[in-house]
Parts: C-alpha cells; sequence; structure tokens
C-alpha cells in the first residue's frame, strides 16, 4: 500500500513536472514566434530606410548638380556684369543712362541668383543632414 501511494505521488509530480514543461516550451514558441514578428518587421524598416538613403543620395546629388550650375550661372552673370561697366566706361554721357539701366538690372539679377545660390545650399545641407539622420537610423537597426 505503501509503495502504490509513493509511486501515485511520484506519478502526480512527474505529471505536474510534464505540465510545466509544456508550459514552458508553449512560452518559449510563443516569444520566438513575438522575435521573428520583431524580425520581419525590423527588416522591413530597413528596406525602407535603404530605400530613403537611396532616395536622399540621390537628391543630394540632384542639389550638388543645381548648385554647380547656378554657381555657373552666377558666374556668367558676373561676367556680363563686368563686362557692362567696362562698356560705360568707355561710352559718352548721353549713353549713360541706358547702361545705368542694364547696370541696375544685371545686379537685381545677380542679387537673384546669389539668392537662389544660397536657398540651394541650404536645401542641400537639410538634406545632407537627413540623409545622416536616415543612416543613422538605418546603422541602428542593423545593430
Amino acid at each position: 500500500r505503501v509503495g502504490r501511494e509513493q509511486l501515485h505521488q511520484q506519478l502526480s509530480i512527474a505529471k505536474e513536472r510534464e505540465h510545466s514543461l509544456r508550459d514552458y516550451i508553449d512560452l518559449l514558441e510563443q516569444n520566438r514566434d513575438e522575435v521573428e514578428v520583431e524580425l520581419e518587421n525590423a527588416r522591413r524598416d530597413a528596406e525602407k530606410n535603404a530605400t530613403l538613403v537611396e532616395n536622399l543620395e540621390t537628391d543630394v546629388y540632384e542639389q550638388k548638380l543645381a548648385l554647380e550650375e547656378m554657381a555657373n550661372l552666377l558666374e556668367e552673370q558676373q561676367q556680363v556684369y563686368a563686362e557692362a561697366v567696362a562698356q560705360m566706361k568707355d561710352k559718352p554721357q548721353s549713353e549713360q543712362t541706358d547702361t545705368d539701366e542694364v547696370i541696375a538690372s544685371l545686379a537685381e539679377e545677380n542679387v537673384r541668383l546669389k539668392e537662389e545660390v544660397a536657398l540651394q545650399i541650404a536645401m542641400t545641407t537639410a538634406m545632407k543632414v537627413e540623409l545622416q539622420n536616415a543612416l543613422n537610423e538605418l546603422a541602428e537597426l542593423r545593430r
């Protein structure tokens, strides 16, 4: 009789341990599933960020080209302005008014071009900051 009770008790303990282990296995499987979902979400985010970085790099490159073009235009305008000033010095006083008008319009165009270049530089700087932030975020996600 005592032997049977011990067997029952041991069987009961074994069943409790089995139940406990099964619960633990279920918990581990649930945790694994959650980690897989998080990993998949991180992969998707990394892909989105990679696309964002690519787009930002393209935008920065295009802005750089635009800046170079604006700088060339500004240089051309300054050259035209210098030529107009040189011609003005060579002309008689009666033609001075026309020359003054040309110089004034060229000076206005020069100011406008300088403002555009400054704006392009500011936009490029902002894009570089945004690109660096995206790169940092991507690096963080890869960790």
